[in-house]
């Protein structure tokens, strides 16, 4: 009898954990002072990433994102008129410290147009979502 419930304790035991959702709330600069807010809700046990800018021009998207150990990382990438631009963001899951990182570049390289990068640094906070109805 022993055995069986110590067997059965390991076995339900031996899973992955998740963590319930977490929303936070993330400043980021770069060198040129360019600033982004954005807001972030990662849910680890289904792998999704609501993330909504709040800075002029923020976009809004869903997407999957990587978890591991010690960080959390996403990306959206659009492309539209000859142009592809590239979001990636990741954020340490020890002290909540973000980097963005903003690619530009023309589709068709014979256009001459140069890619341009932004690296943008800087902190997240864990914000409380109001409690909702639905």
């Amino acid at each position: 009898m022993h055995r069986s419930f110590l067997l059965a304790v390991i076995l339900f035991s031996s899973g992955q954990s998740f963590a319930s959702p977490v929303s936070m709330l993330c400043n980021t600069s770069s060198d040129n002072n360019e600033t982004y807010e954005f807001e972030v809700t990662a849910d680890e046990k289904t792998h999704n990433i609501a993330h909504k800018g709040k800075s002029e021009g923020g976009r809004v998207f869903s997407t999957d994102g990587v978890f591991s150990v010690g960080e959390l990382s996403y990306k959206d990438v659009r492309c539209s008129s000859g142009a592809c631009f590239i979001d990636q963001f990741t954020i340490n899951r020890v002290d909540l410290s973000v980097m963005h990182l903003w690619k530009g570049e023309a589709v068709d390289k014979s256009l001459g147009v140069a890619p341009r990068e932004i690296i943008r640094r800087g902190s997240c906070t864990i914000i409380d979502v109001p409690e909702r109805k639905f």
